[in-house]
């Protein structure tokens, strides 16, 4: 068959469209296969990326604790040795540049502070003699903490502080 010009026509047949769709169902099983792989290979990926950070944060918590055992073998050596001086001395040096600090030794401490607060209470009581007493009764160490707190005191406001 041509066609007005003369040119050849080709004429799809039957037989040719089953071989064409033979040809892409096997292409499309192919591409499935790949697919699937992919998919498997990723999945992999990401159980050794998660596995990887675990390890990491195991040795991260693993490091932290070293250092807590190390700090307080020395810590306690110093002591025992009378080397707290010292002690402080090359901690103090070596935490600069440590990106987990070593222990420092800890003190207590007594501070005086001067609080200045009001505590606005309202109260019913029988005449205004009673009334200093029962408010006083309401007033308790927590209502004084929590004026404290409130005005937002810091180290600066210390009048004095003693090592005990």
């Amino acid at each position: 068959m041509t066609t007005l010009d003369g040119m050849p026509v080709h004429v799809v047949t039957q037989e040719d469209q089953e071989r064409e769709l033979l040809i892409l169902r096997t292409r499309l099983g192919e591409l499935t296969e790949a697919v699937a792989h992919a998919e498997l290979r990723c999945a992999e990926a990401e159980q050794r990326e998660a596995d990887a950070v675990h390890r990491a944060q195991m040795t991260d918590a693993d490091h932290h604790a070293d250092i807590d055992r190390i700090g307080s073998r020395l810590l306690n050596e110093a002591r025992q040795r009378d080397w707290c001086g010292e002690y402080d001395a090359i901690i103090e040096d070596l935490n600069v540049d440590l990106h987990v600090p070593l222990p420092r030794r800890e003190f207590t401490y007594e501070c005086r502070v001067a609080i200045h607060s009001y505590v606005t209470v309202t109260v019913r009581a029988h005449d205004e003699e009673d009334v200093v007493e029962v408010a006083a009764a309401m007033i308790g160490p927590r209502d004084v903490v929590a004026s404290i707190r409130s005005r937002g005191y810091t180290t600066g406001d210390v009048d004095e502080i003693t090592r005990v």
